[in-house]
């Protein structure tokens, strides 16, 4: 027999039955579930190039079509006939390969920069529309465009509007939106950007909105069937927060990211009437992450009862100054909410200098928190006075505590560092760490993992004194997770150094 008679006699992929060929080619596919784009993806290209059956198989198996992705960015400039039609091909495909495997549970990514002209849209929106509105069980719809295909998509509630009973979750980000803010600076109403009724979308539970250029109250929601909601990049009156989060009796987790763009401030109130207060009675996370007006959160959590309050972040970023003592209004929402936290994170990194009020008050809520078990502290200037005031039983059920202190001052580092270690000491004393227990007489060693992180502006760090690396290597080899760290900090932008040398001049002066 010739070799070539024997290749010809081997097997071929092409003899596979039908269900294992499908399996091999979902097997060669390691991206599969990263979805569509509407140029098709090389590797499900090359696989349908292949043979006839290989691009039926592709076709006709819903395990490649879960996730759909639609990019109208364009290499060229401007799209012309020929673009146009090779482009709507792929719609099409997309639209067929969809509906062939119609209950199957799908998400949908749309990118639409709208680079293209006025005159192009009318010929491209259409067909998108059609693909999203074709397809009734979407499960997630993530879309990042302008305010023309957001309102198209989800149209008011007197336009023919699709009903969308499997839509679990949304993400709307309007950041490509430059058009002038429509309801600022005017008394007239302006049209809504997004209408969800609970009887078109009964699943809906999450929600993530980032509107650029537009207010919250804009958009129409079943605000009182979401379990999760996201919100950033808002404009108009704080208030507008408020008043939607008294709808939202069903929520679990708020994310909130406060930013106000250059010349459109975000406000803390309107005029016309006081914030309100509200109570969410099923909230477990809050999340805060703020890059201006910081009384905002402040008069935010001054307003909010969450009983049920388990993870608490607050962010901030470098460019805040803050007059205001964030610490004593967690310890506030804390104690009239009667909630029992178990994770806490408060980062006022960078430049945000903590104050000896902020740190008693950070004492206070550390030793009435005993369900705390996760504990992350980022501010510059830490002197470490709340773990001075701590008692020796606080935190019995703390599994990880950081802490991250920016200095400029050799004697604050040695003095946060030292405050840290005394307390770690006395924690260790007072939860199993002296004394012979349990079994054959070992000690037990809970959970513990306690890191300090000092960081210096522009300079490298001294070491830390003899001692103190003594202390620390003797916990260790008792086998506790104490470390202290040091790093420097180089200012990635000029107004950075600048404004840490104008806080520098002001504390010294």
């Amino acid at each position: 027999m010739t070799s070539t008679s024997t290749m010809s006699s081997s097997p071929n992929i092409d003899d596979l039955p039908g269900e294992l060929l499908e399996e091999v080619l979902i097997m060669s596919v390691p991206v599969r579930k990263e979805g569509f784009f509407s140029k098709f993806e090389k590797w499900r290209t090359n696989l349908r190039l292949v043979s006839r059956r290989w691009n039926k198989t592709i076709l006709q198996n819903a395990a490649f079509w879960n996730v759909i992705r639609i990019d109208t960015s364009l290499s060229c400039d401007k799209l012309d006939d020929k673009a146009y039609r090779h482009y709507l091909s792929k719609l099409e495909q997309s639209r067929i390969a969809a509906q062939r495997s119609a209950t199957v549970p799908r998400k949908l990514y749309l990118w639409d920069p709208a680079e293209y002209t006025k005159e192009n849209e009318t010929q491209i929106l259409p067909g998108i529309i059609d693909i999203i509105h074709s397809i009734s069980n979407w499960t997630s719809i993530h879309i990042s465009s302008n305010r023309r295909l957001v309102r198209q998509i989800f149209p008011a509630e007197d336009a023919p509007s699709p009903t969308w009973p499997s839509l679990e979750a949304i993400f709307i980000s309007t950041e490509l939106d430059e058009a002038p803010l429509d309801d600022q600076g005017s008394n007239t109403t302006s049209p809504p950007l997004l209408v969800m009724s609970p009887e078109r979308f009964p699943s809906l539970r999450i929600a993530r909105l980032f509107l650029k250029q537009w207010s919250l109250k804009t958009c129409h929601l079943p605000w009182a069937q979401l379990t999760h909601l996201t919100l950033a990049v808002m404009q108009g009156p704080f208030s507008d927060y408020l008043r939607i989060l008294e709808k939202c009796v069903s929520l679990e987790s708020l994310s909130i990211t406060v930013k106000s763009p250059i010349g459109r401030p975000f406000t803390a109130s309107d005029s016309s009437s006081p914030l309100p207060f509200i109570a969410l009675s099923k909230l477990k996370r809050l999340d805060l992450f703020l890059n201006s007006s910081s009384d905002i959160i402040v008069s935010f959590l001054w307003r909010l009862v969450l009983p049920s309050l388990t993870t608490l972040v607050l962010k901030v970023g470098a460019m805040v100054y803050h007059g205001h003592r964030f610490t004593h209004a967690i310890l506030s929402l804390i104690n009239w909410s009667g909630c029992t936290p178990s994770h806490l994170e408060i980062d006022l990194m960078l430049d945000t200098y903590i104050e000896l009020e902020d740190e008693m008050d950070l004492a206070t809520l550390l030793s009435t928190t005993p369900s705390l078990k996760t504990f992350r502290l980022g501010a510059a200037h830490i002197r470490g006075h709340f773990f001075d005031h701590l008692e020796d039983h606080s935190l019995p059920n703390l599994e990880s505590i950081d802490i991250f202190s920016n200095y400029d001052y050799e004697f604050l580092k040695r003095m946060g560092a030292e405050a840290f270690l005394r307390w770690a000491m006395r924690w260790i004393q007072s939860n199993g760490g002296s004394g012979p227990g349990g079994v054959d007489g070992e000690r037990r060693k809970p959970p513990f993992r306690a890191v300090y992180h000092a960081e210096r502006d522009g300079y490298e760090p001294e070491d830390f004194y003899p001692r103190v690396h003594s202390a620390v290597e003797r916990l260790q080899e008792e086998g506790w997770d104490v470390s202290l760290k040091t790093s420097r900090r180089c200012f990635k932008h000029k107004h950075q150094k600048f404004r840490r040398a104008i806080m520098h001049h002001i504390i010294t002066v």
